[in-house]
C-alpha cells in the first residue's frame, strides 16, 4: 500500500476498533449513531505545511467515549485543538514513515517479546 494511504486506512481500523471496544464497554452507546467527536481544526496560510493540521475536540462522539473509559478517564476539554504533527509520533501507523519525514524517531515503545 503507498504511504500515503495508510494514515487513512489506520484510522478507520481505528475508529472501528474503538467502536467495538465502546460496545462491548456500554451497548447503549452504540446503539445510535456515533460521531468521531472531533472536527477539522486546520490552520490556513499561504503554503501548505503539515504542522498547519489540527483538530478541535468535540462535545461528545467516539473520542471523548474512549477517553473516558481508558486510562485516567481523562479527556481533553470541548473545543481544545490538537496538533496532528505532536500526535503523530505517537501513532503506530506513522512509524515507519515518520523518522524519514522530520528526522527523529518515533516515540513508540518497541516490543520484541511479550509475557502475560
Amino acid at each position: 500500500m503507498p504511504a500515503e494511504s495508510r494514515p487513512l486506512v489506520a484510522y478507520y481500523f481505528a475508529l472501528n476498533l474503538t467502536k467495538a471496544f465502546l460496545t462491548c464497554a456500554d451497548p447503549a452507546l452504540t446503539s445510535r449513531k456515533m460521531v468521531h467527536g472531533l472536527s477539522d481544526a486546520f490552520d490556513r496560510r499561504t503554503k501548505y505545511w503539515f504542522i498547519h493540521e489540527r483538530v478541535k475536540i468535540t462535545k461528545g462522539g467516539v473520542f471523548r467515549d474512549l477517553a473516558r473509559r481508558t486510562g485516567l478517564g481523562y479527556c481533553c476539554s470541548q473545543n481544545e485543538t490538537l496538533a496532528i504533527q505532536k500526535l503523530a509520533p505517537y501513532l503506530a501507523e506513522t512509524a515507519d514513515i515518520y523518522e524519514d519525514t522530520v528526522g527523529e524517531p518515533p516515540r513508540l515503545v518497541p516490543l520484541d517479546r511479550l509475557d502475560v
